[in-house]
């Protein structure tokens, strides 16, 4: 009988051998389950993996396995060390994919840090998004570490005359908390679109990848319930720290 990794976490090949009968035999099987396992939580951080418990539980070859664990370790998914062995990487965040709650920030482990915050000029594109004729924005960096370490940053774009101190928080910050103190009315609609991308040079910088890796692009227009747009952000995260979920209670802006 088939194990689901999914719904047993307990039985995980890690800890549990089976018939291979049925079972996934190709690289990207292998490696699409046990992706989906450490995104879901169900391979714990530092966890370590045997390869002949891997052979047992999902039936490929040994050498379908080695390729598999290899792929991983290239995505950052897992740290494969000599005389270490390999094991699930450490820091993995899982990122609320609306961010109307911004489920996300509210982990413990994840801090944010103003880069940069200044006026510019309102181009085309701001002014369509934002519904406004201003002349200028202001403009905000952002930082976001998990554990200490960088795995995005934000750059968002609102009203000239709101400005950010997240210096003045305390505990987990939330875009609830943030428009309830900064914007004219609590946000209430998030359009969001997830895309891929290379990272360039100032972005591979400031996450600490190599120029041309995998990033994560999420572009949202935040918007009040009446539909006034307040808030336009584009976030690059590290492909291989970074998820997006979604939640299906986070419907609605809740502080």
């Amino acid at each position: 009988m088939d194990v689901d990794v999914f719904a047993q976490p307990s039985k995980h090949p890690r800890m549990h051998g089976g018939s291979a009968r049925g079972r996934h035999s190709t690289v990207r099987w292998v490696r699409d389950m046990m992706a989906a396992s450490i995104r879901a939580g169900h391979l714990p951080e530092s966890a370590q993996l045997a390869e002949d418990a891997l052979v047992s539980e999902l039936g490929p070859s040994r050498g379908t396995v080695r390729a598999a664990l290899r792929s991983l370790a290239e995505d950052g998914l897992l740290v494969r060390r000599p005389r270490v062995g390999t094991i699930v990487h450490p820091r993995h965040a899982r990122l609320e994919i609306s961010d109307t709650v911004d489920r996300s920030w509210q982990d413990p482990e994840i801090s944010l840090q103003i880069l940069d915050q200044r006026t510019v000029a309102t181009t085309e594109f701001l002014r369509s998004c934002l519904a406004t004729e201003d002349e200028s924005v202001r403009l905000l960096d952002i930082l976001i570490r998990r554990h200490g370490e960088v795995i995005g940053v934000r750059t968002a774009y609102f009203s000239a005359e709101v400005t950010f101190d997240f210096g003045a928080y305390s505990g987990p910050v939330t875009m609830g908390s943030v428009s309830s103190l900064h914007f004219p009315a609590p946000i209430a609609i998030v359009v969001t679109e997830v895309t891929a991308a290379a990272a360039d040079a100032r972005t591979s910088e400031q996450l600490g990848i190599a120029e041309g890796s995998p990033v994560l692009c999420r572009t949202q227009v935040f918007s009040d319930a009446d539909g006034r747009p307040l808030q336009v952000s584009f976030d690059h995260y590290r492909a291989d720290r970074t998820s997006f979920v979604t939640d299906p209670l986070a419907v609605t802006m809740q502080d």
